[in-house]
């Protein structure tokens, strides 16, 4: 295959793109903003004149910067303002956003006052593994002990113990985005303005909604139905793959993926994603040529996530997914951390929540590691090991020394075994996917159905014997001070490796550039 020689140029990716200017400062900034008003308890009441005011106020900080700037100017240099000025313009904005009446707790009552609160619910529901259930609503009426009713806005946490299903009439249904629930207020939290509510699943009243709430509900239940088949392990496997619903996988088997360093191959990700557009790929490229193929493959890829309920994670992963597409369509090589740039920024403007998620920060500083650290681990790796080895463990090992300071400081451990353990748990999770996808078309298929149960309980005993080996591995653990000092390892790090980048050259194949997509 016909292969070019590339000079790898950071600083031509960094100072010349305005959405990494754009970028740096929202993903920085924006988590310790939210936190801060949270903290503050800041409630921005009245979102339009607010995000009127701020347009107004961006585009004169546009226009003075530009102003400001002398007669002479390098392209290199505008790019940089403009860049710096929008991340600051969509930063405010998302902060407002992010601590509008809408989206902030609810402050309504003294809870001890509440009887019952109603209201529409904000997100499916997702079961986990523990005894406990989480469902956030939007309240519309309030009812209080006295009789009395009104209304309220904001957001409130219902929290029970029980079953993952709610008596709707004479069935039992999960809830879903959209569909409406009357709450009973049994025991609320001991703050008296807190936005939590205990209660009990079979006080809650659910009425389901029609429309596309009932087809999305429809597809899962669809789904689950499928499945059946499949013994109860592998199931509950292959149903939070799909579905993201965790509620049938025993605590035991998620302790030993997390502790072996590989619990995000459990939660639906680009990962998850990316198995589903190779699928994609190889079935439409057979009809239509392979830039066509590349823009088809969007669709569906909206409907999965649509169907899967808006998982943060995979709305995260469809933004990256879909320029890449269209990037590829266009036979335009485009540099990571251009994509990554851009991924934020989008993100930052429909969905500021997605950015203040810790989950967002490690995915996109993951893939920072693994765009500025592989080449050079690989080439030091592969003086050891053989390539395709040197190859997984640079790329494990990138992601894991530029996501341990944040891990760290935030969760207080990370593990190690994730270097041995997190890519062969992936792919055996990904065939796992395949073969799961393929029981949804191929369930009741005589001979064939029974074959794929068969290989599903193979892959779902290799899946739980890997992570337990990994899961005996310990933790590493550290203080304030060791964070501090991995941080500027890591730093120190991808400056060294990123000069030694500049004057570096790299064999690539021409069809498909690297580091570029």
């Amino acid at each position: 295959m016909k292969t070019i020689k590339t000079k790898i140029l950071p600083d031509s990716v960094v100072y010349s793109a305005p959405e990494i200017w754009a970028a740096v400062p929202i993903l920085v900034v924006l988590p310790r903003v939210d936190l801060y008003l949270q903290s503050a308890g800041v409630r921005f009441f009245g979102t339009s004149p607010v995000f009127t005011g701020f347009f107004v106020v961006g585009i004169f900080l546009v226009v003075a910067g530009i102003a400001s700037l002398p007669r002479k100017v390098s392209p290199q240099t505008l790019r940089i303002t403009l860049g710096s000025v929008g991340g600051l313009v969509i930063l405010a904005s998302a902060s407002v956003r992010l601590h509008s009446v809408e989206h902030v707790p609810a402050t309504i009552f003294q809870n001890y006052e509440l009887s019952a609160v109603s209201g529409s619910v904000l997100e499916d529901l997702r079961p986990g593994a523990g005894e406990f259930r989480r469902l956030v609503i939007r309240p519309k009426e309030v009812y209080t002990t006295a009789g009395w009713r009104g209304s309220a806005a904001g957001r409130i946490t219902v929290l029970w113990r029980g079953e993952d299903t709610l008596v709707a009439g004479d069935r039992r249904l999960m809830p879903v985005r959209g569909d409406r629930v009357t709450v009973p207020v049994n025991r609320s939290w001991p703050v008296a303005d807190s936005p939590i509510i205990w209660t009990d699943s079979e006080g809650i009243e659910l009425h389901p909604v029609a429309g596309l709430a009932a087809v999305r509900r429809s597809a899962r239940q669809w789904v689950r139905r499928r499945l059946a088949r499949l013994t109860p392990m592998a199931r509950s496997l292959t149903v939070a793959l799909l579905l993201g619903e965790r509620q049938d996988v025993p605590e035991e088997v998620l302790t030993r993926f997390r502790r072996s360093g590989a619990a995000h191959v459990l939660a639906l990700s680009g990962m998850h994603l990316g198995v589903l557009a190779a699928i994609l790929t190889a079935g439409t490229g057979l009809i239509v040529s392979r830039n066509v193929s590349r823009l088809l493959i969007l669709p569906p890829m909206f409907v999965y996530v649509w169907i899967a309920g808006w998982i943060p994670s995979l709305v995260r992963a469809l933004i990256l997914v879909t320029l890449v597409a269209v990037a590829r369509a266009r036979d335009r090589a485009v540099p990571l951390p251009l994509l990554l740039a851009r991924t934020v920024v989008i993100s930052a403007v429909i969905a500021p929540h997605l950015v203040v998620q810790v989950g967002f920060r490690l995915s996109i500083l993951a893939l920072v590691g693994i765009f500025l650290l592989t080449p050079q681990l690989t080439d030091f790796l592969s003086l050891l090991l053989p390539r395709f080895l040197a190859i997984y463990g640079a790329v494990t090992l990138s992601a894991m020394i530029t996501t341990a300071p944040l891990s760290l400081s935030l969760f207080g451990e990370i593990y190690p075994g994730g270097l041995l353990f997190s890519g062969v748990l992936s792919f055996l999770v990904i065939l796992l996917m395949w073969v799961g996808l393929l029981v949804l078309l191929a369930a009741t298929v005589p001979f064939v159905g029974t074959g794929l149960v068969y290989i599903a309980s193979v892959l779902t005993l290799a899946v739980t014997e890997v992570a337990a080996w990994g899961s005996r591995l310990p933790g590493l653990s550290a203080g304030g001070a060791v964070v501090v000092a991995v941080a500027a390892v890591v730093f120190l790090g991808i400056a060294g490796v990123r000069f030694r980048l500049i004057n570096r050259t790299v064999d690539i194949h021409a069809d498909q550039p690297r580091f570029d997509y």
